[in-house]
């Protein structure tokens, strides 16, 4: 299957609301557009790339870094890596990356 560079780490709405934001305030947070960028990777990084590095998302840099939890993207922790989408692969995050 040919795949598109473009991917994206994709958010459930419970680190949303873990960090006790509703839809409403997500969506009218003015950073809305950058904190959406941030999940979105202009090249693939799949699990086996993943190592302490700072990455370049669409809508800025984030830092990405093993740990005792995991590998993190800044604050995020990676639930599940390398999961194939019709255009990409997606890593599902259990937090929000925050510019």
């Amino acid at each position: 299957m040919a795949m598109d560079p473009s991917r994206c780490s994709p958010l459930t709405t419970r680190p949303f609301e873990a960090a006790g934001l509703t839809a409403e305030a997500v969506l009218a947070h003015p950073d809305l557009v950058t904190i959406l960028k941030m999940h979105v990777l202009p090249g693939a990084i799949v699990a086996k790339g993943f190592k302490n590095q700072t990455v370049e998302t669409l809508g800025g840099p984030v830092t990405m870094r093993k740990g005792v939890k995991g590998v993190m993207m800044n604050k995020a922790v990676i639930n599940k890596a390398d999961v194939e989408i019709a255009n990409g692969i997606m890593h599902i995050l259990g937090g929000v990356i925050l510019p």
